[in-house]
């Protein structure tokens, strides 16, 4: 039972003839009528993302969710409510303070979809895990780790964009937070109680080709990237994507689904938003994920969305909502940031696919000979003005 089963969804004859034509009945492998076999009622955690303020070169204002506003199901501001058994609540308070306490944890800079899970079992699981990560304070060790590789990021970006100024680099600027992503997914794969003992990353097609040699010449005093390294005891695997096609996605899940009986093998596709929702391979890999004899057990899927694919801004480049949407295809679960610990906890114990959204933007545009104040004037006009 959840902490959104207090409210009662306002009755409307279309609504009512929408989920009347919808709903499929529970099955005896715990099913329930949510997820992709059916319709289950919208609750308030379901509209919480509705109005996450996630993204930080927003163009316009958050419009307000009516199914949020507690006089819709009339109640009062001093109105207590009963909450007895329901997660992650006392046994009763006021409604403004369950309205703040919601929206403090779905509506700020974290949010998380997954409401269409199929059983009962992961909803209440995702809910009770990401609120209390969230309610969880960051340590200071960690606050100053990951602000060190942001900082070492960023520097190291302008120090090529100084010395490099003709040259296409295609930088991680305005995606800094990536780093915190990263640090966090690192530290608990290679914690001594974890079973894995390989971590596969999937490059995006905006990350460096790697092909397990130098990109210097063998006389200079220097290295390039090399395709295997070591974190602890976890040897890391990273595989590159040819331009923006997504193409090594599918063989990296067919290189996972021949160690699934192992159990020490964790997949990671690293997507730039404009191509995961334009390159079909894509919903060709999650439609294979769970046939048998094929199934990969689930891949965590990293999304860079900088809200950019080459020049083209989102809302000419896909018709759905959110670059993410394609993962309800197979139910899988979405997160924006702060979302590493959660991410390998789901797929270790559901074995299925589960997202992350990062929300960022391109600080110099497509690449660094580009002009974005041309093609994207009002867009650039809010990053170009940020502190």
């Amino acid at each position: 039972m959840t902490s959104d089963d207090f409210v009662e969804q306002s009755n409307s004859s279309n609504d009512e003839m929408n989920r009347s034509s919808r709903v499929a009945s529970s099955s005896s492998s715990g099913k329930d009528a949510a997820g992709v076999y059916g319709h289950r009622e919208r609750r308030p955690r379901d509209y919480q993302g509705d109005n996450a303020d996630v993204d930080p070169i927003r163009l316009s204002k958050l419009i307000p969710v009516a199914e949020l506003d507690p006089s819709r199901y009339g109640l009062k501001d001093s109105d207590r409510v009963p909450l007895r058994g329901l997660l992650n609540f006392a046994d009763d308070d006021e409604s403004t303070e369950i309205v703040d306490t919601l929206r403090s944890l779905y509506c700020g800079s974290m949010s998380a979809e997954f409401s269409y899970l199929e059983t009962e079992e992961e909803r209440e699981w995702f809910a009770r895990t990401y609120e209390a990560v969230h309610r969880e304070p960051i340590a200071d060790e960690t606050r100053r780790a990951v602000a060190r590789e942001m900082l070492e990021s960023q520097a190291f970006d302008r120090f090529l964009a100084r010395n490099f100024p003709d040259v296409i680099r295609c930088s991680g600027e305005g995606a800094e937070s990536t780093m915190a992503f990263f640090h966090e997914l690192f530290e608990l794969s290679s914690e001594p109680e974890s079973s894995l003992r390989e971590l596969v990353l999937c490059m995006p097609h905006r990350g460096r080709k790697l092909r397990g040699e130098s990109e210097f010449p063998e006389d200079a005093g220097a290295t390039g990237d090399i395709p295997f390294h070591t974190i602890g005891r976890t040897e890391l695997g990273m595989l590159y994507n040819p331009s923006h096609l997504d193409s090594i996605n599918a063989e990296d899940d067919a290189a996972e689904a021949s160690n699934r009986w192992a159990d020490k093998v964790l997949n990671v596709q690293i997507h730039g938003d404009a191509a995961y929702t334009g390159q079909g391979v894509n919903q060709e890999c999650l439609a294979m994920s769970s046939v048998p004899h094929y199934e990969i057990s689930g891949s965590i899927h990293m999304v860079l969305n900088n809200q950019l694919g080459y020049t083209q801004p989102t809302a000419k480049g896909r018709s759905s909502r959110y670059c993410t949407d394609l993962a309800k295809f197979v139910a899988a679960p979405v997160m924006v940031l702060r979302a590493a610990r959660i991410a390998i906890d789901y797929q270790r114990k559901f074995r299925k696919d589960v997202y992350v959204d990062l929300n960022c933007f391109r600080y110099r545009g497509h690449h660094e000979l580009d002009d974005p104040t041309l093609t994207n004037p009002l867009m650039y006009k809010i990053i170009n003005n940020r502190p």
